[in-house]
């Protein structure tokens, strides 16, 4: 994993209320923030909305952090808790809407963006632990070891886990170029 530009520093002012100190601290992860949402809740929207909620309470509650190389694995946990919370909300509240329903051809998508959907729709389909599991490595770059801290879980366990459900994805992948 990337380690974080000056983040004792930035830390140290971060907890002193300044917000330029934060940004900076913020800016470093944001991407992989916004990725991780986005695989998770599907929409841009909704991604928005957790990296946004998550940069609030990560600012309100950066005082709480105690080892500052350890600031990035503090927000993504704030944030998959985030993810987790609107999860259980959208399964109580959202219907699907019927294939049938739209109105768009496969003809009307270029390649790469097939390939996205594809890839975005595997992902989708696995469980939520599996999905975590993916994002956390993947997209957030961490570690097993830092995965299970995360998560709160053995890390062979989750080393395993994810070898078996990144093994899945690439047949699932695979199966469909067929």
């Amino acid at each position: 994993m990337i380690p974080l530009t000056g983040a004792d520093s930035l830390i140290e002012r971060a907890r002193r209320r300044d917000t330029a100190a934060f940004g900076e601290l913020y800016g470093q992860v944001y991407t992989d923030l916004y990725r991780y949402a986005l695989y998770r809740l599907g929409t841009r929207e909704e991604a928005e909305d957790a990296v946004q909620e998550t940069a609030l309470e990560a600012f309100k509650g950066i005082g709480r952090l105690q080892k500052p190389d350890a600031f990035r694995s503090w927000i993504f946990t704030i944030l998959n808790a985030r993810c987790n919370r609107h999860i259980r909300g959208l399964v109580r509240s959202r219907e699907e809407t019927p294939l049938e329903e739209c109105s768009l051809s496969m003809e009307d998508f270029s390649p790469e963006l097939l390939t996205a959907c594809r890839l975005r729709d595997a992902i989708t389909a696995l469980s939520d632990e599996d999905r975590q599991l993916v994002l956390l490595s993947v997209v957030g770059g961490f570690s097993g070891s830092e995965i299970a801290a995360m998560m709160k879980r053995p890390p062979g366990t989750l080393r395993c886990r994810l070898h078996r459900t990144l093994k899945k994805l690439r047949e699932t992948l695979d199966e469909e170029t067929d």
